[in-house]
């Protein structure tokens, strides 16, 4: 008996994750990363009560962890699932997110004296490309309206309206150029979307 607990505890062991990035967070096996510590800023309007760093949504990728709460990361799981996978489908399926931004206490588009940007609760996430499993790289900068990549682009641009409360890209302005900006900031008349 005490050598078959002791497979059983083994094979116990050896299925459990050895990294804190592999377990399931927000309730969803779809969205893998770890529990981050809450952040408690001494700005106001910035900090997050329950954030995570999530590292894989619906088996695709994230260059760099998304440091955001849940709400972000079941939309972003939701936009992956529903958007930007079957966008890419075609082109040689979908492996990687290029993450550029997550959490971060400033204001909108860095300007001195402007409203808190949704970065700085964890309710956005700046995406300025994607990776493809054949090894391509698509960018919004260079790719955002032409050539093979303009449709895909412009689905998962346009997709995301809806599943997030803010979506910004490179025709909304300046700053947006480069990069997808998508929030799950709510307003009473619908989405934001440029």
């Amino acid at each position: 008996m005490i050598d078959g607990l002791k497979i059983v505890v083994l094979a116990s062991v050896l299925a459990t994750p050895l990294f804190a990035q592999d377990a399931k967070i927000c309730g969803d096996r779809k969205i893998r990363g770890e529990i981050a510590t809450p952040i408690m800023a001494k700005t106001v309007g910035c900090g997050i009560v329950s954030p995570v760093r999530v590292t894989l949504v619906d088996d695709v990728r994230l260059s760099t962890p998304a440091l955001i709460d849940c709400t972000t990361a079941k939309a972003l799981k939701t936009w992956v699932k529903k958007s930007a996978k079957p966008a890419f489908k075609r082109k040689g399926k979908l492996a990687e997110l290029h993450v550029v931004a997550s959490y971060s206490c400033r204001t909108r588009n860095n300007k001195p004296g402007a409203k808190m940007s949704e970065h700085s609760l964890g309710h956005a996430i700046d995406i300025a490309g994607f990776t493809l499993k054949n090894g391509k790289k698509v960018s919004v900068l260079n790719d955002w309206g032409k050539g093979k990549y303009r449709k895909p682009l412009n689905k998962v641009h346009a997709n995301a309206c809806g599943i997030f409360g803010t979506v910004l890209g490179p025709n909304s302005d300046v700053h947006h150029r480069d990069h997808f900006h998508f929030d799950t900031a709510r307003y009473r008349n619908g989405p934001y979307c440029r």
